[in-house]
């Protein structure tokens, strides 16, 4: 029973002062009896089983020009009871933007049109300014003859098919050349079909 009145008055005095785990209030020997009904709890709980500040709190406006960094930083303080709420509101999801947008719609067009004219291999196979390891039809996708960031919509339907390898080959080539040999490719294929 002794016990027990022990860990109650454990409880209460946690639950009053908050200043210290309940386990190590309830574990407490029986030589610090006096000490627990007494309500020091300070002396009971170990120094490190104390609850800690929050780091906000302890800070102080004055305190707070020590740290320039937090002043470079454009740091300013709301309030310093200001407590995150709960319920965090999410900001939306990023969507696609207007050159993502045209780009989507051209590439259907382009996907049924290399189909229909039966173009589903890479277009640099075996070429000699090329050299990479093709992987024939496997991870295939289009190539310009420009950045995107320098193509205007009507540039975005001259595109070749090719494999991922050849896109990363010819993608660290001088822009001239790349410009040279996606349009030899092209006009190849133009004049093949007329």
């Amino acid at each position: 029973m002794d016990g027990e009145r022990i860990r109650n008055a454990a409880r209460a005095a946690y639950s009053a002062t908050g200043r210290c785990h309940r386990k190590d209030l309830a574990n407490a020997s029986v030589a610090r009896k006096s000490q627990l009904e007494s309500g020091d709890t300070a002396r009971i709980c170990p120094r490190r089983f104390r609850r800690k500040r929050i780091w906000r709190s302890t800070r102080t406006q004055g305190s707070m020009k020590r740290y320039s960094t937090l002043r470079r930083t454009g740091f300013t303080r709301k309030s310093y009871d200001w407590r995150p709420s709960s319920t965090l509101k999410r900001s939306s999801r990023l969507r696609a933007g207007k050159k993502t947008r045209a780009w989507d719609r051209v590439r259907r067009i382009l996907k049924l049109d290399s189909v229909a004219n039966e173009r589903t291999t890479c277009e640099l196979r075996g070429h000699p300014e090329v050299l990479h390891e093709c992987t024939y039809d496997n991870y295939l996708g289009y190539a310009h003859d420009a950045k995107r960031r320098k193509l205007t919509a009507e540039d975005l339907k001259r595109a070749i098919l090719i494999c991922n390898n050849a896109h990363n080959v010819i993608e660290f080539m001088p822009s001239e050349e790349m410009k040279r040999i996606v349009n030899d490719v092209w006009e190849s294929r133009e004049s093949a079909a007329a």
